[in-house]
């Protein structure tokens, strides 16, 4: 039995013309799709976040976090962090105050207001160290914007290799869209 499917098997394959092994192989071919991005959507409020395949989500661990995502060994990561909206403090400082409360020994090396399609944000960009022990050094940039009563902060973390961030980290927390 085993003989007559093997047989069966070179036959077919012996049989098939180059034309229809080409289609075959371009059938397959064509519903190849390269991902790169995912998306990360939240409701109330209504807002997504795209960011690298490579990354691999994982359970929230801090207060106010609704998505994480990183590389092997932690870095490069992505944050999501939704907030009660501060009532008397501008979104200027709020973007300092997340900064100085992921790294209370960070540098901020640059602060500037983005537009998130049409919903205003702070982008702030800082430099830090990991607790005592571990020696390594991050770049990270923060984005931050008001929604309604919410205050959502989107952090992006990388291994200072060079004197910018990772390009596609970069574009993952530009990306913060808000639904209308």
């Amino acid at each position: 039995m085993l003989r007559q499917i093997t047989v069966s098997i070179i036959a077919a394959f012996l049989i098939a013309t180059p034309e229809t092994m080409f289609a075959a192989a371009n059938t397959t071919v064509g519903s190849f799709e390269a991902v790169e991005l995912e998306t990360y959507t939240h409701s109330a409020p209504d807002f997504s976040v795209r960011y690298p395949y490579a990354l691999r989500s994982s359970p929230p661990t801090r207060k106010g976090e609704v998505f994480s995502a990183a590389g092997l060994g932690r870095a490069p990561s992505l944050n999501v962090m939704v907030l009660p909206r501060p009532a008397d403090l501008t979104l200027a400082r709020a973007a300092q105050a997340a900064a100085q409360q992921l790294a209370p020994n960070g540098v901020i090396k640059a602060q500037q207001a983005v537009d998130l399609g049409g919903v205003p944000g702070e982008a702030v960009t800082f430099e830090w160290s990991m607790p005592i022990g571990l020696g390594v050094d991050l770049r990270t940039q923060q984005v931050s914007a008001f929604h309604g009563d919410a205050w959502v902060i989107v952090t992006i973390t990388d291994g200072r290799v060079g004197d910018t961030l990772a390009p596609d980290l970069t574009a993952a927390v530009n990306s913060l869209r808000f639904a209308p």
